[in-house]
């Protein structure tokens, strides 16, 4: 049987475990080469219409982050540029930073994602964009690309859902 006390101690169990954050924001333009180059009618339709446009047409020009870990901010910048790569490869070099790693190959805590809007563009534009650039990026950003947009655990016993609406570890 299910208490209000029982309720707020499983979550304080939970909640216990979350150690690190990854506060993030990206800005973006319309990919105006790519929308040329791949974009249908309909596409440019979208755009003078002032429609939203598919995200792999918005490229990323900013990116701001902030890495929390054990209540202490451990860093805190942005960055704008024309060089989506380097914004790519920024995210992915500060989300792996953001996770507890031992002896280089066990993870001991996960990041929490905190967003605005991140569920529904942020992070759906990020990976997408890190497809187009995949060649770019370094081995190791590939390998948490990889983890991100492959891994599957349901229940999120052994890896957060990132991309999961209901998830724990994604504050939107």
């Amino acid at each position: 049987m299910w208490t209000w006390n029982k309720i707020e101690e499983e979550r304080n169990n939970f909640t216990q475990k979350l150690k690190n954050f990854l506060v993030f924001d990206i800005e973006t333009i319309i990919d105006k080469k790519m929308l040329e180059d791949i974009g249908e009618e309909k596409d440019l339709e979208k755009l003078e219409n002032g429609e939203f446009m598919h995200f792999p047409f918005h490229k990323i020009v900013a990116l701001s982050y902030m890495i929390i870990k054990d209540k202490i901010v451990k860093e805190f910048k942005s960055f704008s540029t024309d060089d989506e790569s380097f914004l790519i490869n920024k995210f992915w070099e500060k989300f792996k930073e953001s996770h507890d790693i031992e002896n280089g190959t066990v993870i001991k805590h996960f990041p929490v994602l905190i967003t605005i809007n991140g569920k529904n563009f942020d992070i759906p534009t990020i990976k997408v964009r890190s497809l187009k650039h995949a060649n770019s990026l370094t081995d190791k950003n590939r390998r948490f690309v990889s983890i991100f947009l492959d891994k599957f655990d349901k229940w999120e016993q052994k890896y957060p859902r990132y991309t999961n609406k209901t998830t724990f570890y994604h504050i939107d």
